[in-house]
Formats: C-alpha cells, sequence, structure tokens
C-alpha cells in the first residue's frame, strides 16, 4: 500500500490502488474496517461532518497500525491514505444517493416537481410561454407527448433534476444544446435523450465504471466534504450536483457524437448511441480520464 501511495500520482491510479489493496486485505481488522465504511457510507453517515471526519480519520489510524507502519515517519503516506478513503466511500455514498434518487417518481401533483419543470422551460424557450401544462408545445425541447411524466418514468426524480441542473447551471450550452436538437438533418429529442444519458451515467456510476472519473475529482468530493453543512438536504443536493456536472458532460459530449456521426435520422439512434457507449468507455478505460463541461458549435 505504500508502495502505491508513494508511487502513483494522485487521483484515480492511487486511489484505486489503496481500494484494491483494503479489500483484498487478509487482515481480519483491515476486512472489519471495510464492512463497517461500507455500511456507513449506506445509511449516509458521511452526510454528517464530525462523524465522517472521525470515521476517516480511525479508518486511516486502523490501517497504519495493521500494516505497523510508524505514523510519525510516514506523514506523506497517511495524507494518502485519507484522501483514498474519503474518496472512495464519498462516491459510494454518492451511489446510494443517485440510486435512492432515481426510485423517487415523479409526480404531475408535486408543486416542487412541476416548478422544476417550468423553470426548465422558461430557461430553454424565454420569452416563449407555456400554454398550459398539458401541451404539444413540450415537444419543442424533446419531449414526446402533452406532458413529460410519462418521460420520467426510466430515471424518475434523478433525470428531472439533472435537466433542471443543466438549464439553470448551463444557461448557454444548454440552449446551444436545444439548437443543435433542431438541426435540420440531425434533430433529436433533447429531453428523451438526456433522461436516457442520466441513466447510462447512473449506471457507470453503480457498477463502478465510472470511478476513473469521480476519483480524479477527489479534490471535490474533499472540498465539499469541509464545508459545515447545518441540513442533510443541503449536503444531498450538492453530492448530487457532482453526478450531475458528470451527466451534463457526457449529454454535451453525445451531442457533439450525434452531429459528427451523420445520421440519416432519427431511426439511428440505437446505433449511433451503441458507438457512442464504447467511446465512453474508451475514455473512462484511461486512467486520467476526466469529464467537464466544455462546449463547441458546430
Amino acid at each position: 500500500m505504500q508502495r502505491i501511495a508513494y508511487g502513483e500520482l494522485k487521483g484515480y491510479l492511487r486511489i484505486q490502488g489503496i481500494e484494491t489493496s483494503l479489500r483484498s486485505s487478509k487482515l481480519l481488522t483491515i476486512q472489519e474496517l471495510v464492512r463497517r465504511l461500507d455500511a456507513n457510507s449506506v445509511i449516509s453517515n458521511f452526510a454528517l461532518g464530525k462523524y465522517r471526519n472521525a470515521l476517516i480519520v480511525n479508518a486511516t489510524r486502523t490501517v497504519v497500525r495493521a500494516k505497523k507502519i510508524k505514523e510519525s515517519s510516514h506523514h506523506a503516506f497517511v495524507d494518502c491514505l485519507n484522501e483514498a478513503i474519503e474518496t472512495i466511500w464519498t462516491v459510494k455514498a454518492l451511489t446510494c444517493l443517485v440510486s435512492n434518487t432515481r426510485l423517487i417518481k415523479y409526480e404531475g401533483d408535486n408543486i416542487l416537481h412541476e416548478q422544476m419543470l417550468l423553470e426548465i422551460w422558461d430557461g430553454l424557450m424565454e420569452p416563449e410561454k407555456l400554454s398550459g401544462i398539458y401541451t404539444r408545445q413540450w415537444q419543442i425541447i424533446g419531449f414526446q407527448g402533452m406532458h413529460p411524466e410519462t418521460d420520467f418514468r426510466g430515471a424518475g426524480l434523478l433525470s428531472l433534476e439533472c435537466f433542471h441542473y443543466l438549464v439553470m447551471t448551463y444557461r448557454d450550452q444548454s440552449k446551444q444544446l436545444l439548437s443543435h436538437s433542431q438541426h435540420p438533418q440531425y434533430d433529436y429529442p433533447l429531453a428523451c435523450v438526456l433522461i436516457d444519458m442520466t441513466f447510462f451515467c447512473y449506471q457507470l456510476l453503480s457498477d463502478g465504471k465510472a470511478n476513473t472519473h469521480f476519483y480524479n475529482r477527489c479534490t471535490a468530493f474533499r472540498a465539499l466534504n469541509r464545508e459545515l453543512y447545518e441540513d442533510l438536504q443541503d449536503w444531498q443536493i450538492d453530492m448530487r450536483n457532482i453526478f450531475y456536472d458528470f451527466v451534463a458532460a457526457v449529454l454535451i459530449e453525445f451531442d457533439q457524437f450525434w452531429i459528427t456521426s451523420h445520421p440519416r435520422d432519427i431511426l439511428d439512434y440505437g446505433k449511433v448511441k451503441k458507438d457512442f457507449h464504447e467511446h465512453v468507455f474508451e475514455r473512462l478505460s484511461q486512467p486520467d480520464c476526466f469529464f467537464h463541461v466544455k462546449y463547441q458549435q458546430i
């Protein structure tokens, strides 16, 4: 483990190496430590600042003692181990949080859900106003029917929040996406594709394929964890936003990929999506992979 900490650069390779070492350890104390950290990340104890910090400090001390490492002589190793433990189990907590959000259904009679939906419309289409909540105008931004409720079934509240985050946080990029989605030759339903990409990114997070991206964002997780949250919901919002940033970056990359693939029409979506998935898998296989929001006009 010391070889990994000292030999690998900050980010995915170091953190993944330490995680592999911890999870494959034959020492009973470390095996028990891993089980305890897994359990605490699932029940959101990583959201509670003092408790989370105590977990990380105690976990590091447990490993140092089990490995018989002299802490006073290896401050750099302790710092690397702290960073790795914090990142690994914060990402695991994020995975549980995202999964639980996906299971929450969009409810048409929920005022907060409807408010987010209307803000998406205003953010993309202002000054044009909706004629009513049930209208074919929703198809302009890529929904399929008279009301978006049925489109959200695949990823639930997760996709609604993601769409809202994209429009509210990246105004210019979201309007460029809408413009591209209405291309006279390469048009596509923006909202439906975003929902599809949200579910794809959720799968990448859940099965660990996106660990390269998220472990390379260790600085963002540590900065977030230094905030003193008085409300659990505030921490959950900021955590989900890290995931939504990932979805936004992947969606923008798909938009570029779609247009440069020169599809004949929307019937080519399945083939282009499959090729794009392979493209993302290839990117995520690179240890320095990091998706960030950018936009290039085509």
